[in-house]
C-alpha cells in the first residue's frame, strides 16, 4: 500500500497541488481515504457532465481512474494481483450469461444491471474502456 501512496502522490496529487494549489494544496499530505473522496467527486462530476472549477488533462483523468481501480483492488482483495486471480459474482454472472446465450440455452438479449457511478467506472477502467 505504501508503494501505491508514494506512486499516486508523485504522479497525481503533488503535480495537481503545484498546478492548482487552491484546490489540491493539502491533498498530497492527506490520508488515502480523503484522497479517494476527492477523486471520486471529480470522476462523478465528469461522468455527470458537471462543470468543474478547473481543467484536468486526459493524463490526469486517466491516472485518477487508475487510482480508483487500485483502491478498489486493494480494499477488496489486498492487492491488484489477488483481485485478478479471485472470482467475482458479477464476473461469473456475466460469463454464464454470455455462455448460455452462445449455446442458445436462453434467448436473453438484454441484461440490465444497476450500480453506483464509481462501481461502473471501476469496471470500465478494469476492462480498459474508460
Amino acid at each position: 500500500m505504501k508503494n501505491l501512496v508514494n506512486h499516486y502522490n508523485a504522479n497525481l496529487f503533488e503535480p495537481l497541488a503545484r498546478r492548482l494549489p487552491q484546490y489540491f494544496g493539502q491533498i498530497p499530505h492527506a490520508e488515502w481515504k480523503d484522497q479517494l473522496k476527492v477523486v471520486d467527486e471529480i470522476v462523478c462530476a465528469r461522468f455527470d457532465q458537471r462543470k468543474l472549477p478547473f481543467n484536468l488533462t486526459e493524463h490526469e483523468m486517466h491516472t485518477m481512474m487508475q487510482f480508483m481501480r487500485d483502491d478498489f483492488y486493494v480494499r477488496k482483495f489486498g492487492s491488484k494481483e489477488a483481485a485478478l486471480l479471485g472470482s467475482s459474482d458479477l464476473r461469473r454472472f456475466l460469463a454464464n450469461s454470455f455462455s448460455d446465450r452462445i449455446q442458445q440455452l436462453n434467448d436473453k438479449r438484454l441484461i440490465i444491471l444497476s450500480a453506483h457511478d464509481t462501481t461502473i467506472t471501476m469496471m470500465l477502467s478494469a476492462m480498459g474502456l474508460a
